[in-house]
C-alpha cells in the first residue's frame, strides 16, 4: 500500500510577500519553516496587525476591507455589488508575480476567502446588509441570503479561478455569530452567547421575503428575538438563561429560522462549488450553531474541512478535535488542522511538535501552520520540527 505524503503549509499573507520581498519570503518559508505550500487570502475583512520580525516595514500593517487582487469588472455583471480591492494595493498586482515564484521554488499555492465582511463597500448598498430584530443595518457584513450577495460570492470564485494561479480554494463561508462591527462585543452589551446569536440574527428584505416562502414564521422569530434580548441585564445578570441549544428547543420559530438559515448556507456552498474549476475546502465551524452551518452536509459537498486545532499541551484536546472532524467529513484524508502559533496561541516548540505528530499518528496528512507575518524567527524553527516528526509518523 503506498504511503500517504504529508502536506505541510502555512499562511502567508500577500502583504508580506510583498513587503519582505516575495522570492526572499518564499525561500524563508521553504527554508526556515520546512512547509511545501502556503495560503494567502484574496479577500477578507479589514487587517491591522504588528509585525513581530525585525526589519521589516511598515511594523504596523493596516488596510481596509477588500480583495487582494484587482477585480475583473466582466465578472461582476450578474450582481450590484462591485468588490473593491484593499487599499494597500493601490495599482499594484502582485498574485502573478507570487503565482510565479511558487512554482519556480515548487511550493503550492493556495487561495482563500473570507467570506461575509462586505468587500469594500461599507457605506454603500445598504439593503445587501445584515438587518436585526430591531430593524437596524450593520454596514460590515453582508446577508448570504441577499441575491446580489450571493452572486458576488459565485462571481468572486470565477474570477480568482480563472486566473489560474491556486491548485485549491479554501472558503470560510457563514452567517456571523454575532454582527459585531468590530468583531469586538460593543460598549453596554451584557448579553452572553445566545442573546449575542439572536442580536446577530437577520431580518432584512430578502431574509423575510425569502423565509416566508419558506413557511418560516419570520415576524415571531423577530418578536422572540426581541423579548429575549431585551430581557438581559445589565451589568451581573445574563440574558436568556440558557444555551443556545436550548433556546432552540424551546422557541418553534427561532428553530425554524435556524434550519432555514442553515439550510442558506448549504445551498450557497454547492453554489460555489459548482462554480470553481479546482477543489474547494471549507473552513468548518467550530460553532456550528451558532454560525449555522452543517458541517456534516457541508463536508459531503467540499474536498474537505479545515479545522482550527489548538496547540494543546494534552494529546486528548487533538484527539478530541481529529475526531470531531473526522466523523463530520468520513474520511481523514479530507481532513485538515489549521494550528496557530502567534503570540499566546503556542507556549513552546516541543507542545507544538507533538501535537502535529500526535494528529499524524491519526492519518491527517494536511496540516496549516499560521501564520508568517505573525511569527518571529524560533517560532519558524518550530514549525520546521514540527513538520519533520509528523513527516515520520506519517511514514512509519
Amino acid at each position: 500500500m503506498p504511503q500517504t505524503p504529508f502536506y505541510a503549509n502555512m499562511v502567508c499573507e500577500l502583504w508580506d510577500l510583498v513587503d519582505g520581498g516575495i522570492d526572499d519570503v518564499l525561500l524563508r518559508v521553504k527554508g526556515e519553516a520546512g512547509v511545501n505550500g502556503i495560503t494567502l487570502t484574496l479577500a477578507g475583512g479589514p487587517v491591522d496587525r504588528f509585525r513581530p520580525q525585525v526589519g521589516v516595514t511598515p511594523r504596523m500593517f493596516r488596510s481596509t476591507a477588500g480583495a487582494h487582487f484587482h477585480p475583473n469588472a466582466d465578472r461582476y455583471e450578474a450582481t450590484r455589488l462591485k468588490p473593491v480591492a484593499a487599499d494597500w494595493l493601490r495599482s499594484r498586482d502582485p498574485l502573478p508575480r507570487v503565482y510565479e515564484a511558487c512554482d519556480r521554488q515548487g511550493i503550492r499555492l493556495r487561495g482563500r476567502l473570507t467570506l461575509g465582511p462586505a468587500l469594500g463597500q461599507l457605506h454603500r448598498h445598504d439593503e445587501s446588509k445584515l438587518k436585526n430584530a430591531y430593524g437596524e443595518i450593520n454596514p460590515a457584513w453582508y446577508c448570504p441570503v441577499n441575491p446580489d450577495v450571493r452572486a458576488l460570492y459565485t462571481a468572486m470564485v470565477a474570477d480568482v479561478c480563472d486566473r489560474q494561479v491556486c491548485n485549491k480554494l479554501e472558503i470560510m463561508l457563514r452567517f456571523p455569530h454575532a454582527s459585531w462591527t468590530t468583531g469586538e462585543a460593543p460598549a453596554g452589551f451584557a448579553g452572553t452567547n445566545a442573546a449575542a446569536w439572536l442580536l446577530g440574527l437577520c431580518f432584512c428584505e430578502s431574509c423575510r421575503q425569502q423565509a416566508g416562502n419558506d413557511d418560516v414564521n419570520i415576524d415571531a422569530a423577530s418578536h422572540a428575538a426581541r423579548v429575549l434580548i431585551d430581557a438581559v441585564r445589565q451589568p451581573d445578570e445574563t440574558d436568556p438563561g440558557m444555551s443556545l441549544a436550548d433556546l432552540l428547543g424551546s422557541d418553534d420559530a427561532l428553530r425554524q429560522l435556524h434550519v432555514w438559515r442553515q439550510a442558506q448556507i448549504t445551498t450557497l456552498a454547492a453554489e460555489l462549488i459548482e462554480t470553481a474549476s479546482c477543489d474547494i475546502w471549507f473552513a468548518r465551524s467550530n460553532t456550528p450553531i451558532n454560525d449555522n452551518m452543517d458541517n456534516r452536509v457541508i463536508a459531503d459537498l467540499a474536498a474537505g474541512l479545515i479545522a482550527r486545532c489548538p496547540c494543546a499541551d494534552r494529546v486528548e484536546d487533538i484527539d478530541a478535535v481529529v475526531r470531531r472532524v473526522c466523523e463530520e467529513t468520513n474520511d481523514v484524508r479530507r481532513t485538515e488542522l489549521r494550528i496557530d502559533l502567534h503570540g499566546d496561541q503556542c507556549d513552546e516548540g516541543d507542545i507544538l511538535v507533538r501535537c502535529a505528530q500526535r494528529a499524524a499518528g491519526h492519518g491527517v496528512a494536511h496540516m496549516t501552520f499560521g501564520d508568517f507575518g505573525l511569527l518571529t524567527t524560533d517560532r519558524l524553527d518550530w514549525v520546521r520540527r514540527a513538520v519533520r516528526f509528523a513527516s515520520r509518523e506519517m511514514t512509519s
